[in-house]
Formats: structure tokens, sequence, C-alpha cells
């Protein structure tokens, strides 16, 4: 059983066995699968890497966030037919399925999915729905706050209050988590969708085009191979400053007038990037006071704070953290992008004889235990599941009224 972190922009996967995590590279190589779907031109649909290069360039036929279209109840017409959440879903895991199979050399059948919190039960059906459309059986979910938990051993450190910063691609999520013996409830959280990396990306490009015009007199907001290059310019600037003073996004031939053709060449200042985005670590900052004020807890309350995703790299944002909560006690985790899916491998490994309706295979027909003994087992393993964050409260309700339905 493998564990998969479906993020709002990018989709890792990673399996533990005998104790050890393995990361799941994809065909492309790489460990981040984007969360996008297009369909060119000749009828094929493209998923991850090759869909997100087509962003700008064919919007109308692609889907940025597979997560984002479930949220919002989307569909989208292509050549005459209408796509669905679980349509494309079904899309997102066929490649996830093959990419897994590939790496691993074997069936992959089952997995333990982390999704955001707020993703509520009717939007975790759509995804198990386009999941088991291509093999894959999802028994159970699991919050991102508490996959971060278990990859962390936060699990295990009893009477703990922890924020969680999760600084994601496409959303801003804070949560407050204690851990009450061996379950781990969520005191308060706050969900942002304009607060992603993303959102910086869409500021310092729209800063870039506003420099670009104001130097060369060219608007290249109308010119979408530009824009793309563009976007993809910035997203690696945005990780260059984490660790430079300066960068420089250098684009040849990025445009042409009658006079010839437009060369990119600008810098950017982490100060400058700082300024550009003063209001979006505003919004961060009332963001994180509000989960402290909503859950009743004083900062001096809070025992550990982590910063994770991407976005965590970013030095306003370190320091952003550090003056409200103080530097002595956030922590920015090795392994910031990849807890996630850590955490869902784990719970993956330590559930697999956990799953509902598993009935012994070694027993004598005298020794099948009766219908109302076969209910109380798996509902005692529904309660595990629930007490372990495998499960919300609504699914346990709906797994366990389904139960009795069988009696």
């Amino acid at each position: 059983m493998i564990g998969i972190d479906f993020g709002t922009m990018n989709i890792r996967m990673a399996v533990r066995k005998n104790g050890v995590v393995q990361l799941i590279r994809n065909a492309e190589g790489n460990i981040n699968t984007p969360a996008a779907v297009t369909f060119t031109k000749t009828h094929e649909r493209m998923v991850g890497e090759p869909a997100k290069r087509q962003a700008v360039t064919n919007s109308e036929r692609t889907v940025v966030s597979a997560l984002k279209f479930i949220e919002n109840s989307q569909s989208i017409m292509i050549d005459d037919k209408v796509y669905l959440p679980a349509d494309i879903i079904s899309t997102v895991f066929q490649k996830l399925k093959k990419d897994a199979e590939d790496f691993l050399h074997e069936t992959v059948n089952e997995a333990v999915v982390a999704v955001p919190a707020h993703i509520d039960i009717s939007m975790r059906e759509v995804i198990r729905s386009g999941a088991e459309s291509v093999g894959i059986n999802i028994p159970y979910f699991v919050d991102e706050y508490i996959a971060i938990t278990e990859a962390e051993y936060i699990a295990y450190d009893t009477n703990k209050k922890i924020m969680i910063l999760d600084f994601g691609g496409g959303s801003f999520d804070v949560a407050l988590v204690e851990n009450q013996g061996n379950h781990v409830s969520i005191l308060a959280m706050n969900h942002n969708s304009q607060l992603g990396g993303a959102e910086v990306d869409n500021i310092i490009t729209s800063y870039l085009v506003d420099e670009f015009k104001r130097c060369e007199g060219v608007d290249l907001s109308s010119d979408k191979m530009a824009m793309q290059r563009l976007k993809e310019a910035t997203e690696r600037t945005k990780i260059e400053l984490s660790a430079s003073l300066t960068a420089n996004i250098n684009l040849p031939f990025i445009t042409a007038t009658m006079n010839g053709p437009k060369h990119f060449d600008i810098n950017l200042s982490r100060a400058k990037f700082n300024d550009l985005i003063a209001d979006y670590l505003c919004r961060i900052n009332q963001m994180i006071r509000s989960v402290s004020e909503n859950a009743g807890v004083i900062w001096s309350e809070i025992d550990k704070v982590l910063c994770v995703g991407g976005g965590s790299h970013i030095v306003a944002i370190q320091d952003e953290v550090a003056s409200i909560i103080g530097r002595e006690s956030t922590a920015l985790l090795n392994n910031p992008e990849e807890c996630v899916v850590i955490g869902a491998a784990m719970k993956g490994e330590e559930m697999e004889d956990y799953s509902v309706g598993t009935e012994p295979t070694q027993l004598s027909n005298k020794d099948v235990p009766s219908d109302m003994e076969s209910f109380k087992q798996k509902v005692e393993k529904l309660v595990f599941m629930k007490e372990a964050g495998l499960i919300t409260e609504d699914e346990f309700e709906l797994k366990k009224n389904s139960l009795m339905d069988t009696l």
C-alpha cells in the first residue's frame, strides 16, 4: 500500500516497507507530479509537467489544479465533450498508478491518500471514485496535518501543542494540533486558497511584466508564449532568492516588434522581492494569529511550530513567522516538501492490516465469527482508524451506518 500526498498544485507518492520510506519518482524522474491535466488538439491527454507547461499557452484546455477543480465543482468542455471532476481525477490516477508500478516493479492497487483538512467527505469520494476507476482502492484518507505529525513522530510526543504552517503551492494552511494520548486532535485551523506559492509567482510575474513595459515599451501580458516562459522563470527566481541576495531573469528573444527581437534581462533583489510580497506576508500574519486566538492558546503554550511546504524556504516568510512566534520555537523541517507523503506512507504500512472488510482467511467454517461478532470487529477497526486520524468523523459515521445496513 503506497502513500499519496494529493496536494493542490503537486502530487507525491511514497511507500514504506520494513520501516524504510522510499519516495516514488514519476516517468519524468521527478518526485513532484504537477496536479495538472491538459487536452491537446490531437485529443491526447497529458498529466503532470507536460500539462503544467501548457497552463498559459493552452489555458482553455488545461486544468491547472485537479484538487481546485473538485473544490469548485467545475466542468470543462473539450471538443464538445464535458469532463467532470471524477474524469479529471481518473486521468491523474491513471498516470500515478503507471508511474508507481513502473518504479516499484509491482502492482499498485491500494493507497492511503493525504489531503488538506478542508477537503470534505463529498470531495474525498470524488477522489476515491476516480482512483477506483483505474484500479486503485483508497481504504482511507488522512488529513495533511495528521500525516505531518506522523512523519515527524509528533504523534508519539504526548501532551504537546504544535502549530503547523503549510506553505503549499496552491494554498496556505495553518493548524494548531495537540496530541492527547494516542490521538492527535486539531484545536483550530485556517485555510486560504489565495495565499499559496502560485500567488507569490503571480505577484512577481506582474511586477516583471510592468518593468519590461517600462523599459522596453512592450506589454507581454497578451503574449501567451512569453508569459509561459516568464512564469517558469519566476518560479526559478523565487527559489534562487531563498539562497541569494539577487537573481537575474534572462530570457533571450522573449518577443519581437517591428524593430526586431526583444530580450528580457532584469535583476531582482531579495529586498525588492520582500517589498513586493509585503501584503502577502501581512495576510499570512493575520491567519496565524487568528488560529491561535480561535484555539484560545497563547504563544507561550505552543511547544513547537513546524513550517512545511515549498514556500517555507522563502526567507521573508521565515522572518515573518519568527516575528510572530519567536525563532527559537520555529522549525523548518529537513524535508518540508515530502513530510506529508512520508506520513501517508507510514500510515499505509501501519494500517495495511486494518482495511475494513478484511475477513480471516485461515479459519475453518466453525471458527468464522457470527454476523454480530464480525460487525463488532469491523466497528472496532473503524474506531481505531478514526482515532489514528485515518478517517474523519463524517467518514466514520458513514462507514458505520453502511455496516449496520448489512446486519
